[in-house]
C-alpha cells in the first residue's frame, strides 16, 4: 500500500515513515498541504495520514479539497494531529470527509490496526460517497472557529515552549556558572588540546602547578613542557586509546612535567580523546592532578618498607608469616640461614609443617587452635628439622595475623635454643659435680671424724697390747694371741690412715719430687704387686717439669692405681704408666670439674681391663664404695687417691667404657720454687730421762695414761690434766722447772695451740710436742705443718 504522509514536522513524518516501511508500505511525505496536493497529482496514493497545523494549507483545508475533487475523494483520509482541543475537533474532522480521527501519541499497534479498519471500511463500500452537504457558509464559520481554537492551544503550547527553553538556558548558564567556577577554583590543572597536541584550553589552576598563567599556556604544545621520556609515553596512551575509537573510557597515566623553571614535577593523568559523529577524533580533554606530595609519602613508604625489610632482614632470630594451609608467605633472611633453605624451597610448594617432627604438628595445631580463640600463649618448645635433615631444639613465639577482624594466618618468630640447652646441659653437669663435690666433701668431714675417735682409741690398744707383749716370753701361748690383736690393730691404723688421705686431714711432709725418679724407684714394687701376668709399662717424659708432695703419697696413688688395675683385668694384660708436662686452658678447665688453668705435670696410669660404666665412675671416689667381692677390697684405695691428689691442689680425670679398659689421669701443678736437697734420714734409739719433766695434756683418760704410763717407764717425770684450764693452772703452780708440753690438738673450751701459747707466757722456755688423729687445721694447712711445730700422730705405740 502507497501512503501519503503530511506533517510539517520532519521528527513526525520520520517516526510514522519507519513504522509504516516496517509494516511492509511504501510511505511518501509532505510538509504541507499544498505540498500535498502537488503529490497526489502527481502519484496514486492508497491511503492519506495528516496533521492538522501546518503552514501553506491545514490538514482540514487539504481534507476538504481532497473530499470535494473527484478524482481523489476515492482516497480515504486519516487526521493524525497531536494539537487536540476537544471532541468538536474530530467532529469536524469527520463533517469535512475524514475517515478517522487519531489523537496523537498513538500505541503503534492500535495506529496499525486503525489502519487496517479505514482500509477495511473502504473495501465493504460499494461506491465512492461524495462530500457532505454542507453550506459554505456554516463551513466557513466551523473551520474558523477550529482553526482559532488551534492557533490559541498552538500559541499556549508554544508559549510553554519558550519558557521551557528559557529555564533550560537559566539552568544551562547556573551550570555553566558552577562548573566554570569549579574548574577556575579546582587546585587541580583541566585542559583539553586539538589532535595536534595544541592546548585550547587550561584552568587557573595551571599557575600554582606549574607557573604558567592561562594565556601563557594557552596555544603551547604539550611537547614543551616534559621530556623526550614522557612525551613517547604520553604518545603510545593517545595511539592505544585512539585505537579503541569511541569505546574508550578514558586513561589514567603518571607523567613528569616541566614547570616554568625547568623542574620535574610528576602528575597524575585523567584522560580521554573525544570523538565526533562519524567517530573520527577532535581533541584531547582531561584532568591533571599534581601528586608530589604523594610521590614523596610513596618514596617514604618505599624506604620506610625498605628499612622495614633491611631490619626483618638483619634480625638473627627467623621470622615468618604463615597461612592456615602452611604456606609460608614471607620470610626474613635468617629463615632462610636457619633451616638451611633457599627462596625457591618456599616456591615449590614447602610447608611449614615439614620443619617440625610429628610431635611437634600436633602441638603446633592444638597452640594454633588456642591462638584463634584468643588465648594467649607463651612460646612453645619444638624439636625444628632443617631441610638438610638436620634438627635442633626452638622456641617458636606465634600471633594470629587478623585483616578485616578475620584470623588470615600466624606470624611467629623461632628461637634457636641450641647455646641455652648445651649450657643446660654443661650446668646440670656442674652441678652434678659440684653435688659429687659436697658429697665427697661430707664424706671426708665424716671420715676425718671418724678417724679422730679410732686414733684416740687405737693407740690405747696398741700401747696397752704391746706392753703386756713385751712382759710375756714370746713362747707364752698368750704372746701369740696378743700378736693377733697387734697385727689387727695395725690393719685398723692403715685403714684410718687411708681415711685420712681421703678427708685431707693426714699430716704430710711435702718435697720437690722429680716424679720420674720417684716412680722408677717404685717400679720394682709395683710388678711385684701386679704379679707376672700383667705387663707393666713404663713410659717417662723428658724434662719433666718439679712438683712438690709427700713422696709417701705418690706411693699410695700408684699403689692404690696398680692394684684396681690388676684387679680389673682378667688373666694376661697391661697397665701402662706415663708421665708428661701439660698446659690447661680456659677451655678445657671449662668441662673438668675443680680444673685450674696453668701448668700441670700428668700422671697417667691406663689398663686394657673390663673398664667402668657411668654409674660407677659417679661413685668410684666415694669412701667404702667397691665392685669387688665381699673381702677383696675396702673400698678406699680410689678414694685415697682422691684425697692426696686434692690435697696437693691437683685433680682427676678419669675415661672408661665397659670392656674399652680405664684411663686415670692425675694432674699435680708445676712447682716453679727452689729445689731443696733431700736429707737422708738417720735411725736413733729411743732417748730415755735426764730428768726432765712433761706436762701431758689430753681429754681422753685412757690416752692420757697411757701416754703418762709409757714416758715414766722412761724415766721422765709427768704431770697430767684433761683440760686446759687446769693445765695452766699447774703451769703457774709447779713449783719446779717444764722441760716439755705434751698436748692434744683438739681440746674442750681451746685447741691445742692455744693453750702451748697461754703457757708459753707463763713458761716461755717450755718446748711444745703436738698429738692428734688430725689437724683439723689448728697447726697445719693442707696436712703441711706450721713451721717449727713439732707433732706426732695418733695411733702410736711406746
Amino acid at each position: 500500500m502507497n501512503i501519503l504522509v503530511v506533517d510539517d514536522r520532519e521528527e513526525g513524518r520520520y517516526l510514522l515513515e519507519v513504522l509504516l516501511k516496517g509494516s511492509g508500505h511504501a510511505v511518501t511525505g509532505a510538509a504541507n498541504g499544498q505540498e500535498a496536493l502537488e503529490r497526489l497529482q502527481s502519484g496514486s496514493f492508497d491511503l492519506i495520514i495528516s496533521d492538522i497545523l501546518m503552514p501553506v494549507m491545514d490538514g482540514f483545508q487539504l481534507c476538504r479539497k481532497v473530499k470535494t475533487d473527484e478524482s481523489l475523494r476515492h482516497i480515504p483520509f486519516i487526521v493524525y494531529t497531536a494539537t487536540y482541543t476537544g471532541p468538536q475537533d474530530e467532529a469536524f474532522a469527520i463533517k469535512v470527509g475524514a475517515d478517522r480521527f487519531i489523537q496523537k501519541p498513538c500505541d503503534p499497534d492500535a495506529l496499525m490496526e486503525a489502519i487496517q479498519d479505514v482500509m477495511a471500511a473502504v473495501k465493504g463500500r460499494d461506491s465512492v460517497p461524495g462530500p457532505p452537504p454542507v453550506h459554505e457558509e456554516e463551513m466557513l464559520k466551523l473551520y474558523s472557529e477550529r482553526l482559532v481554537r488551534k492557533l490559541e492551544q498552538k500559541m499556549m503550547e508554544l508559549e510553554g515552549e519558550v519558557q521551557a527553553r528559557r529555564e533550560t538556558e537559566e539552568a544551562l548558564r547556573a551550570s555553566e556558572r558552577k562548573y566554570r567556577l569549579l574548574a577556575e577554583n579546582t587546585l587541580d590543572v583541566i585542559w583539553a588540546m586539538d589532535m595536534d597536541l595544541v592546548f585550547t584550553y587550561v584552568n587557573p589552576a595551571i599557575q600554582g602547578s606549574l607557573g604558567y598563567s592561562q594565556e601563557e599556556w594557552l596555544g603551547t604544545r604539550l611537547p614543551e613542557h616534559c621530556d623526550e621520556k614522557n612525551f613517547a609515553k604520553v604518545s603510545e596512551v593517545i595511539a592505544a586509546e585512539m585505537a579503541k575509537g569511541q569505546r574508550s573510557s578514558g586513561v589514567i597515566v603518571e607523567v613528569v612535567l616541566l614547570n616554568r623553571n625547568g623542574e620535574e614535577i610528576p602528575f597524575e593523568v585523567h584522560g580521554r580523546v573525544n570523538f565526533d559523529e562519524e567517530g573520527d577524533p577532535v581533541g584531547l580533554q582531561g584532568i591533571a592532578r599534581n601528586i608530589s606530595e604523594r610521590k614523596r609519602a610513596e618514596n617514604a613508604l618505599k624506604e620506610s618498607e625498605k628499612k622495614y625489610r633491611e631490619l626483618y632482614d638483619f634480625l638473627p632470630i627467623p621470622v615468618y608469616e604463615m597461612d592456615f594451609e602452611a604456606n609460608i608467605t614471607s620470610a626474613n633472611r635468617a629463615v632462610y640461614d636457619t633451616f638451611r633453605a633457599t627462596e625457591e624451597d618456599l616456591k615449590k610448594g614447602f610447608k611449614g609443617w615439614q620443619l617440625l617432627s610429628s610431635e611437634g604438628v600436633a602441638k603446633s595445631t592444638e597452640n594454633i587452635r588456642r591462638l584463634i580463640k584468643g588465648e594467649k600463649i607463651a612460646g612453645t618448645e619444638y624439636e625444628l628439622r632443617r631441610l638438610d635433615g638436620s634438627s635442633f631444639p626452638g622456641i617458636i613465639i606465634s600471633s594470629v595475623i587478623y585483616r578485616d577482624d578475620k584470623p588470615v594466618g600466624l606470624r611467629g618468630a623461632v628461637v634457636d635454643i641450641t647455646e641455652r640447652k648445651r649450657g643446660e646441659k654443661e650446668r646440670e653437669a656442674l652441678q652434678a659435680q659440684l653435688l659429687q663435690a659436697q658429697k665427697l666433701e661430707a664424706m671426708g668431714r665424716l671420715a676425718g671424724g671418724v678417724a679422730h675417735d679410732f686414733n684416740n682409741k687405737l693407740p690405747v690398744i696398741l700401747g696397752y697390747v704391746q706392753m703386756a707383749m713385751n712382759d710375756l716370753d714370746k713362747a707364752d701361748p698368750l704372746y701369740g694371741n696378743l700378736q693377733q690383736v697387734m697385727n689387727a690393730g695395725k690393719q685398723s691404723v692403715d685403714i684410718v690412715r687411708q681415711l685420712l688421705a681421703f678427708a685431707r686431714k693426714q699430716v704430710i711432709t711435702p718435697e720437690v719430687l722429680d716424679l720420674n725418679e720417684t716412680i722408677e724407684g717404685m717400679l720394682k714394687m709395683l710388678r711385684r704387686l701386679i704379679g707376672e701376668d700383667i705387663h707393666l709399662a713404663w713410659e717417662p717424659a723428658t724434662d719433666l717439669w718439679p712438683v712438690r708432695m709427700d713422696p709417701s703419697q705418690m706411693d699410695q696413688i700408684l699403689a692404690n692405681l696398680c692394684v684396681n688395675a690388676r684387679d680389673a683385668i682378667s688373666g694376661v694384660g697391661k697397665v701402662t704408666i706415663e708421665t708428661r708436662n701439660t698446659v690447661l686452658n680456659e677451655a678445657y678447665c671449662a668441662e673438668h670439674a675443680g680444673a685450674m688453668p696453668g701448668d700441670y705435670v700428668m700422671l697417667k696410669v691406663s689398663d686394657n681391663g673390663c673398664g667402668m660404666d657411668r654409674e660407677i665412675q659417679k661413685k668410684i671416689f666415694e669412701p667404702f664404695f667397691t665392685t669387688k667381692e665381699v673381702g677383696k677390697g675396702t673400698g678406699l684405695g680410689l678414694a685415697t687417691v682422691y684425697g692426696i691428689v686434692n690435697q696437693n691442689s691437683g685433680f682427676i680425670d678419669v675415661a672408661s667404657e665397659p670392656g674399652k679398659g680405664t684411663v686415670f689421669r692425675i694432674y699435680l701443678p708445676r712447682h716453679t720454687g727452689e729445689v731443696v736437697e733431700k736429707g737422708t734420714a738417720v735411725e736413733a734409739e729411743i732417748p730415755r730421762s735426764r730428768g726432765e719433766t712433761i706436762l701431758i695434756v689430753e681429754d681422753d683418760s685412757p690416752v692420757l695414761g697411757l701416754t703418762r704410763r709409757t714416758l715414766e717407764t722412761l724415766g721422765y717425770e709427768t704431770l697430767t690434766s684433761s683440760n686446759p684450764k687446769e693445765a695452766i693452772t699447774i703451769a703457774r703452780k709447779h713449783p719446779g722447772q717444764l722441760h716439755l708440753l705434751i698436748t692434744d690438738v683438739i681440746l674442750p673450751e681451746m685447741s691445742g695451740k692455744e693453750l702451748a701459747i697461754e703457757i708459753s707466757k707463763i713458761r716461755p722456755d717450755i718446748l711444745t710436742l703436738y698429738m692428734s688423729g688430725y689437724t683439723a687445721n689448728v697447726i697445719a694447712h693442707q696436712g703441711v705443718l706450721d713451721e717449727g711445730v713439732h707433732f706426732i700422730g695418733k695411733p702410736f705405740t711406746p
